[in-house]
Formats: C-alpha cells, structure tokens, sequence
C-alpha cells in the first residue's frame, strides 16, 4: 500500500517512461481510462486519510457529470507540464482543487 501511495502523491519529473507528452498522443478513450482510474484511485486514497479531501473530489469530479469537462480541464493542464509524469500532474492538479492529501 505504501508503495501504491508514494507512486501516487510523490511528485516527479519523468525521467524514464511515460510523460504527459506521451499520454497526449494517446487515444481519447485511453486518456479517459487513466483519468478515471486515477481520480478513482485518489479518491480512495483521500477516503483514508483526508475525508474531506476525498468529499471534495466527488463533488468536484462525480456530481452532475462533469466527468468530460474535468478530462478537458486536466488535458489542458497536462499540456503545460509535458516533462512530468501523467500521475503527478493528475495529483497536483487535484490538491490544487481540492487541498493537500496530508
């Protein structure tokens, strides 16, 4: 589980792998899985040690289906931090939104 939390919240630059540059040039749905998947997981995440935290994430990202607009807002916000792995933007840009985890 540690190791699930520090990939998740330790913020990086891609030094080998996966940069948000990459994620851009994949498929629509593909980005969509991982952005689902990856709130999906930082909300559970939030759930353990932040509930308000993850409160905030469903009704910033759940509520009244604005799933599509959130993609839109972070693919816009991915696209300005090309060199960092996608997770860490996701990260970043929801504690922006929603406050730290910790």
């Amino acid at each position: 589980m540690t190791m699930v939390i520090c990939a998740t919240i330790c913020p990086q630059k891609s030094e080998a792998g996966t940069t948000t540059a990459d994620f851009l040039e994949w498929e629509r749905a593909a980005q969509e899985s991982f952005l689902q998947t990856s709130i999906g997981m930082l909300t559970a995440i939030a759930s353990q040690v932040n509930s308000d935290v993850a409160s905030c994430i469903g009704d910033w990202y759940y509520s009244s289906d604005q799933e599509e607009v959130r993609h839109d807002e972070m693919l816009e916000v991915m696209s300005e931090y090309s060199e960092y792995h996608p997770s860490t933007v996701v990260l970043a840009y929801v504690e922006n939104i929603c406050g730290r985890m910790n």
